[in-house]
């Protein structure tokens, strides 16, 4: 072979090696970009480099593996900080921070920080009813207007208290007249007057749709007319001392710096789970977010609130609720402020009725009234079925994890668990409270870096799913 020849094919050959090679590392990097987490370093998981984070971790003997789960949800870049916590028969058995507190990852997320919950706090308020309702102040079948007789107005007079709290009360959306400013939530007389004048959403049929933001300043009202005080006064003032909970609906400004702020999911990560194939990035885009968007129900996407001079966006939420004006007021469907560990201690007292030395129930017959299931309706801004009790607990049956997003099919596989029951919501982003009433487990999960899902995600479903097999395993080898 002639050299000028061998000279082409030898050059054919380096090229071909050349551009395989590149090949090679240019779908590794891409296979590796995809899968990023929404804190990830690239150049880290490229490389492999994993982060030492900060953790603070109590666990008992035999939980240790969760730790290593809030780990792991660190390491893959899943997290900037949050807390996480169990009870097991009325005793704290994990309780873990870890990450950081501030986006220049200049202090740690410890026992000092709190956080914005989004929708747990409905659990919250629902457990405080829980409360009155054992105390015979509050009936959940009579109607909201008994309490509150301005309510009726406007074909609302026969909505239940119970159908109130489980999202079919008729208010899940507030007409322009009445809609709610932050400015307005400083005077709570003020506040009442306005949405009691609301007409009905559906013409006095009690149809589900999700009442995201109003269905607690209904209920908070209700709880100012048969107590005198409003939901934030009593946790502050009657429940939190005793109970030694951090719960705040009304967060006064001097615990604001306390608050770790909400990191926006990445809109770039946002689109290659809605775009590419999920066995590529490892983590599908949520099935109900989907019925969400294609649905825009008034109740997620209604201007219901509005903090003046602020502009407020769907795609990141976290641009308003960091706001101290977001927090300031009573809206305890999506602005209580608190921790894992007092809303794991909260789901503890009611599955143990008390805890130390606070007494929530006290009467085994009111666990009968607030667990009463409703009627399983399909929401009409979400397009699922999500089953409510009549004190507006959320109910996940049949699976070791409380995932109310998953579809009855899949509650299959490695999260099957026949005749399991958990009780409780979770918000916006992944924070969660939820109690397991046959293994008397609770669970309480606070995260700075929003989620995409409503409900329960990835990172809470690898650490209850832990406390629960841990728990389990215990449970068993003590029998």
């Amino acid at each position: 072979m002639p050299n000028f020849t061998k000279s082409i094919v030898k050059a054919i050959t380096e090229n071909k090696l050349a551009y395989s090679l590149g090949a090679v590392a240019a779908t590794y990097s891409f296979v590796t970009f995809v899968r990023l987490g929404p804190q990830s370093s690239f150049i880290r998981r490229l490389f492999d480099l994993n982060e030492v984070f900060p953790i603070t971790a109590h666990c008992e003997p035999g939980y240790e593996n969760v730790r290593e789960v809030f780990q792991q949800n660190l390491q893959e870049g899943l997290e900037l900080g949050s807390s996480f916590c169990a009870y097991v028969d009325g005793k704290c058995v994990v309780e873990i921070y870890g990450g950081y507190h501030d986006k220049e990852r200049t202090k740690q997320y410890d026992t000092s920080s709190l956080q914005l919950v989004f929708s747990s706090g409905k659990t919250i308020m629902s457990v405080l009813v829980a409360h009155l309702v054992d105390k015979g102040l509050i009936d959940l079948n009579k109607s909201v207007a008994d309490y509150w007789p301005e309510f009726a107005q406007n074909g609302k007079e026969k909505v239940l208290v119970k159908e109130l709290l489980a999202h079919r009360g008729g208010v899940g959306w507030l007409d322009t007249p009445y809609q709610i400013t932050s400015d307005d939530l400083e005077d709570l007389d003020v506040t009442a007057k306005k949405i009691a004048q609301q007409p009905h959403n559906y013409d006095g049929r009690p149809i589900h749709d999700y009442h995201a933001l109003t269905r607690d300043w209904y209920v908070n009202e209700l709880v100012r007319r048969v107590t005198g005080k409003s939901a934030g006064q009593i946790w502050r003032e009657d429940i939190n001392p005793k109970l030694g909970t951090e719960i705040y609906v009304g967060l006064p400004q001097e615990l604001y710096p306390r608050v770790a702020m909400l990191q926006p999911y990445p809109a770039l990560r946002t689109l290659v789970r809605l775009l590419l194939p999920s066995w590529l990035h490892g983590q599908p885009f949520p099935k109900a977010l989907h019925q969400v968007i294609r649905r825009r129900g008034k109740g997620l996407f209604g201007l219901n609130f509005r903090i003046p001079g602020l502009s407020s966006s769907v795609v990141d939420p976290s641009k308003a609720a960091n706001n101290y004006k977001f927090m300031k007021g009573e809206g305890p469907s999506y602005a209580t402020v608190t921790n894992a560990k007092s809303m794991a201690k909260l789901g503890a007292a009611m599955l143990n009725g008390s805890l130390d030395g606070f007494d929530l129930i006290s009467i085994s017959e009111t666990y009968n009234k607030v667990y009463e299931e409703m009627d399983l309706q399909e929401d009409m801004s979400m397009g699922i079925k999500m089953p409510f009790t009549a004190c507006g607990f959320n109910v996940v049956k049949d699976t070791s994890v409380p995932d109310p997003d998953m579809d009855e099919c899949e509650r299959v596989g490695q999260y099957r668990a026949d005749g399991e029951r958990w009780h409780g919501w979770g918000g916006l982003g992944g924070s969660m409270i939820y109690w397991n009433v046959n293994q008397n487990i609770s669970i309480g999960y606070a995260e700075s870096q929003l989620g995409l899902v409503l409900v329960g995600e990835t990172r809470s479903v690898r650490l209850c799913d832990a406390v629960y097999k841990c728990a389990t395993a215990l449970k068993s080898k003590a029998n």
